[in-house]
């Protein structure tokens, strides 16, 4: 199983309950889309995490660094279960999951799902809409 999650706007203690659990589940392999995240520091110093950081670094457009992410995440599911986390929201802007829900969705032996979290675009826009509009 790879399980996407997203830490949210905010550090560790503002993370969502079940997706720290997630992380923190000693069975699986966490990759973490960058350390530049204050959730993501902790959980840095919490377990052992496979940042993706050295992929931005090493490839010269976005679009071979999502294309990276997803590959760095299904070898990783290979050798059991994988949590994949990102700040924010995986539901926002996250290229790299729909790339990971994909070659998930074409390799028979994985299987992919997703926790909502809040993002920081996301309250954003909350606190620009009108009251009373949706």
């Amino acid at each position: 199983m790879i399980r996407i999650v997203g830490f949210g706007p905010a550090g560790w203690d503002r993370t969502d309950p079940r997706t720290r659990d997630h992380l923190l589940d000693p069975s699986v392999t966490v990759v973490v889309r960058t350390m530049h995240h204050p959730a993501a520091v902790t959980l840095g110093e919490l377990r052992r995490v496979e940042f993706c950081d050295d992929l931005y670094e090493s490839h010269d457009h976005f679009g071979g660094v999502y294309d990276a992410i997803a590959e760095r995440v299904l070898a990783a599911h290979t050798n059991g279960g994988v949590v994949y986390a990102v700040p924010g929201s995986p539901t926002v802007g996250e290229f790299a999951v729909g790339r990971i829900r994909s070659a998930a969705a074409s390799n028979p032996d994985a299987r992919s799902s997703s926790l909502r979290a809040a993002s920081l675009l996301g309250r954003t826009a909350e606190r620009l809409t009108p009251f009373g509009t949706n």
